[in-house]
Formats: C-alpha cells, sequence, structure tokens
C-alpha cells in the first residue's frame, strides 16, 4: 500500500533543530539521526493529507528500530484523526510500547489530519519522545465517488474524495434527483436529506419544503 504520509506537511508540539517534524514523514528508516525529536509532554507529531483519506493502516519506526535499544522507544500513545484539525478522535492506542517498529490494522476511518499523541515518551525517558518514520495508508477498496449528478441546478467543483456541497435551484423546485457513481465497482450508494451513503449506483428523489435548503451529500 501507498504511504500517504510521505513528505505531506509535518507539525509537532514542540521539537529542536535538526530532529524537526519532517524528517518523520520522509521514508527514511535507516538514519538514527533521521527522526523527530520531542522535550515535553504530553507531545504530538502531526501529518496534513492535504486531503480527505480512509486510513486502516498505521506504521511507526522507533529509535530502536536504527540501534539506540528498545529502551529508547516510545512507551504509551495514540493514533487520532481529524477532519479540521481542531476536533480529534482516538483510532487506536498503546500502553507499555517496548517494539521497535509498529504495524497496524484499525477501522477505517475518514480523516485530512493524522497525528501521534504521546502521554510518556522513551521507556528510559519518558519526558522525551521521538519518532523515526510515521507512515499511513489507505485500503484499496476505500469509498469514494465517481461522479453526481442532478436533473436539476449545477454541482460545483466535483471531486471524488468530497462529500459536501452545494447547489443552487429555481425557486419553482420541488424535487431533486441525485445520481450517485461509487468508485468502486462493488460499492453501493444512497442519497438521504442529510448524507450520502455509498452502497450503489442509484437515484433517489428528495422532497424539501420551498424555502432556503442546505443540504450536505
Amino acid at each position: 500500500m501507498a504511504n500517504i504520509l510521505l513528505n505531506k506537511p509535518a507539525t509537532a508540539s514542540n521539537s529542536f533543530a535538526p530532529f524537526l517534524p519532517s524528517r518523520a514523514v520522509d521514508g527514511t528508516i535507516t538514519d538514527p539521526k533521521n527522526r523527530w525529536v520531542a522535550s515535553q509532554l504530553p507531545a504530538w507529531l502531526c501529518v496534513d493529507l492535504q486531503g480527505v483519506f480512509w486510513v486502516n493502516q498505521w506504521i511507526a519506526y522507533f529509535m530502536g528500530y536504527v540501534g539506540w535499544g528498545s529502551t529508547y522507544n516510545l512507551s504509551d500513545f495514540k493514533l487520532q484523526g481529524s477532519l479540521d484539525n481542531t476536533n480529534w478522535f482516538d483510532m487506536d492506542g498503546l500502553t507499555s510500547n517496548a517494539a521497535n517498529q509498529l504495524n497496524r490494522t484499525v477501522t477505517p476511518r475518514l480523516v485530512r489530519y493524522l497525528r501521534i499523541y504521546i502521554t510518556k515518551g522513551l521507556n528510559v525517558n519518558n519526558q522525551v519522545s521521538s519518532v523515526v518514520d510515521f507512515q499511513a495508508s489507505e485500503p484499496a477498496n476505500a469509498p469514494f465517488l465517481l461522479s453526481l449528478t442532478t436533473n436539476a441546478g449545477t454541482i460545483s467543483g466535483f471531486t471524488s474524495r468530497s462529500f459536501a456541497y452545494s447547489i443552487n435551484v429555481p425557486a419553482s423546485t420541488n424535487s431533486i434527483t441525485f445520481t450517485p457513481t461509487a468508485l468502486q465497482s462493488n460499492m453501493t450508494s444512497k442519497v438521504t436529506d442529510k448524507l450520502l451513503y455509498l452502497y450503489r449506483s442509484v437515484q433517489e428523489i428528495i422532497r424539501f419544503q420551498l424555502q432556503s435548503h442546505q443540504m450536505t451529500v
């Protein structure tokens, strides 16, 4: 699977040169000097994916992987996701970790931002945190749209990875037919007055009162 964090913009709670956040997303896993380091808790390493992704797998390499020994690996931390870089939800978590490398599968969640949130740092020094490389991937059958059409008005700015659109229709309109088509042939799609569910390619009629009406699909 492709590493969707590779060379994406990375920030952190704190760091010091030359061990900057960008070093933890450059794909380098053999150089013990090429890592992110922070010296305060709680600490976090955050990556902006620059778009939404369904994340179902994440990988982390710690200092033990590049020769420092397991006592230099992170102890207690969580994988967290967010769509707005403000509201975060937990996706995975570990305590008393001693592994040099993690490769974990999680329940797929739609995220724009992904971060490692650390509450206990290195086993040898809990106030210090370090990550050699942070990676994540998306399942091959991630549920996105191939197309979204309507019989009234125009949907502008369509992209397969967006689920929110605005549409202007005449005041005389009393129903709109949306036709979503899932990107994956084995998925389906369904429209309600609130959400677009990916099930199969199907037409659904949405009826509403003649007034200002904003609907997210």
